[in-house]
């Protein structure tokens, strides 16, 4: 007896897959169990490949979780942005983009206040003392402070999402899909940082401009996870 099994919208299983992710690129950042989360986003595609019968692809994801499975948290180092990324999560990005790039549908949501009024309102929640032992102490504590504000009204945030592995490695701090934002956060400890801040702002500036990233950056938006 055939059985007929309701499955979810296409933009669903993505967003499901590119969440699952984000949350291992969460743990690794935070020392966490990325490990199993991988496995979750390689289940994940496997089966929905599958489902899509595209079989020549499930077989190149499948070798790819075979080679993974050796060491899921193996990590690269990207000369570019100076820190580790793990690897089999940027190799597993390049078919989730494709996929969403061919089968994602744009999805149209509403956020009452501009993005960078919101940001600029955290300040007040990222340093209460009824909330936090201090104030924040470097840029990734400003990072996973404003991050759980933003979630309140943008639930579908990836942090740290990877553009695409087709060129250098670009790694945005905090990606909004649903209305095509990425955030980049900098931090100033103490007196006389300015310039290098200010340096660092200028260098991601020409990244997010340069005709390649913008080009990736409108594949990205046109076959983002809705989510």
């Amino acid at each position: 007896m055939t059985h007929l099994v309701q499955m979810n919208s296409v933009n669903e299983v993505l967003r499901s897959i590119r969440e699952s992710l984000s949350e291992a690129n969460m743990a690794h950042d935070r020392g966490g169990d990325a490990a199993w989360r991988l496995e979750t986003a390689f289940a994940q595609m496997r089966l929905f490949l599958e489902a899509a019968g595209l079989l020549e692809t499930l077989k190149e994801v499948q070798q790819l979780g075979a080679d993974a499975s050796k060491n899921w948290t193996e990590t690269a180092f990207d000369d570019e942005v100076g820190e580790e990324f793990l690897l089999w999560g940027g190799r597993l990005y390049r078919y989730l983009s494709a996929l969403e790039a061919v089968f994602a549908e744009p999805k149209v949501s509403v956020v009452s206040k501009d993005v960078i009024e919101i940001l600029r309102a955290t300040q007040y929640s990222i340093t209460d003392k009824s909330c936090f032992p201090g104030p924040p102490v470097n840029e990734t504590d400003v990072h996973n402070r404003i991050e759980a504000v933003l979630r309140c009204v943008f639930p579908t945030l990836l942090h740290k999402p990877q553009i695409t592995k087709q060129i250098k490695h670009f790694q945005p701090d905090t990606g909004l899909p649903d209305i095509g934002t990425l955030i980049e956060y900098k931090f100033i400890g103490n007196a006389g940082e300015e310039k290098r801040v200010a340096d660092e702002i200028l260098a991601d500036t020409r990244g997010y401009v340069s005709r390649e990233r913008t080009r990736t950056w409108h594949r990205w938006q046109e076959g983002r996870n809705r989510g």
